[in-house]
């Protein structure tokens, strides 16, 4: 009876032996994305996290991937994208070209050095190193090591919530306002220019006549300028 019972096991394990050895071997080796511009790429980390704000349960971002990686169209939505992850990826094209624009890639190794410089401003690294006075360290791009202190989200958490006090406080919106009126009432250069051009094309003979302290007289429905009253 129990040699009946191992025959069967033996069989099936010798299935699998021959099954194995015919299956091709597996490849484990990884084949990284293609490597976008920065606009690109910059994009799509930016519409990752709105997705994934919008959409928490895609954690395998099948509903995210193709309107963050290629976008969409003018009036075209995609299947498990929320509102706002759907609005960006329409200007996705516009975005992308704007960022590269202002950042050629002949600024991407000195920026990539700039920003490598500024991983101690983040943090810890996670390795749990400290230098001798107990502090955190962290790897610089040169070789060596630098204490590792969040400089840089304490300031983004700083000023944000200096923004919130300064929206509650009625002064500050105050002086806002009178700055923001002050602007207004100043000509713009753009704006001047134009007005000098206008003013170019005038007559000989009406030019000198035209007094800029009297405005213009729209009468007749006909623009010309008012001529200066002699006392």
């Amino acid at each position: 009876m129990a040699t009946r019972n191992i025959l069967p096991r033996r069989a099936l394990g010798a299935l699998a032996v021959a099954l194995l050895s015919c299956a091709p071997e597996y490849d484990t080796r990884r084949v990284p994305a293609p490597q976008g511009t920065l606009g690109e790429e910059v994009f799509q980390v930016i519409c990752e996290r709105v997705h994934w704000g919008e959409s928490p349960r895609d954690l395998a971002f099948a509903a995210g991937r193709r309107p963050c990686t290629r976008g969409l169209g003018a009036s075209e939505s995609a299947p498990g994208v929320g509102p706002r992850a759907t609005a960006l990826a329409r200007m996705r094209s516009e975005l992308v070209s704007g960022i590269d624009q202002s950042m050629p890639r002949a600024l991407y190794t000195p920026l990539d050095r700039l920003l490598v410089d500024l991983l101690p401003l983040y943090g810890p690294d996670g390795t749990g190193r400290r230098n001798d006075a107990g502090a955190w360290i962290i790897d610089t791009a040169d070789g060596g090591t630098a204490v590792a202190e969040d400089l840089l989200p304490q300031t983004t958490r700083a000023v944000s919530q200096q923004l919130a006090t300064m929206a509650t406080d009625a002064s500050v919106l105050r002086a806002l306002s009178r700055m923001s009126q002050r602007q207004v009432r100043r000509q713009s250069p753009i704006r001047a220019r134009t007005t000098q051009a206008r003013h170019r094309h005038l007559q000989p003979g009406r030019q000198r006549n035209f007094h800029p302290q009297q405005g213009i007289d729209r009468t007749g429905g006909r623009r010309r300028c008012v001529e200066r009253k002699n006392g």
